[in-house]
C-alpha cells in the first residue's frame, strides 16, 4: 500500500496554526509532492521536446525551410543542417540541466535514493 504524499498530521498542524488552504498547499502539500512528481514531468518534457523536433519552440517547418534556403544559396548543405542539429541539441541539453537542477532542489533534505 502506498503512503500519502503528505502525512495528514502535517496538514492538520498547518490548519491548527491557522493557515489558509492556499497557504497549506504552498507550504506543506506541494513541497511534499514535488520530489515525487518532478521526475515524471521532466521525462514527459524531454519526450515532448524530442518528438516535436522543435515544433513548439522554433517551428520545425520554418527551421528546415530557412536551413534549406541558406544551404541552397551557399551550397553548404552539411554546415547548415549540422547547425540546425546543434540548435536542437543545445535545447535538449539546456532543458536537461535545468530539470536536473530542479530535481536536486526539490529533493533537498530528503534521504538519498538507495
Amino acid at each position: 500500500m502506498r503512503s500519502a504524499p503528505c502525512p495528514p498530521g502535517q496538514i492538520e498542524a498547518a490548519q491548527a496554526f491557522g493557515m489558509s488552504p492556499l497557504k497549506v498547499l504552498h507550504r506543506v502539500t506541494l513541497p511534499a509532492m514535488t520530489p515525487h512528481a518532478l521526475p515524471g514531468m521532466a521525462n514527459l518534457w524531454m519526450i515532448a521536446t524530442k518528438d516535436t523536433a522543435l515544433l513548439a519552440v522554433i517551428g520545425f517547418s520554418e527551421l528546415t525551410l530557412v536551413t534549406k534556403q541558406a544551404a541552397a544559396a551557399t551550397r553548404e548543405y552539411f554546415l547548415f543542417f549540422v547547425a540546425a542539429g546543434l540548435l536542437y541539441l543545445a535545447l535538449t541539453l539546456i532543458s536537461n540541466l535545468g530539470l536536473r537542477w530542479l530535481e536536486r532542489r526539490a529533493r533537498r533534505g530528503l534521504p538519498a535514493a538507495a
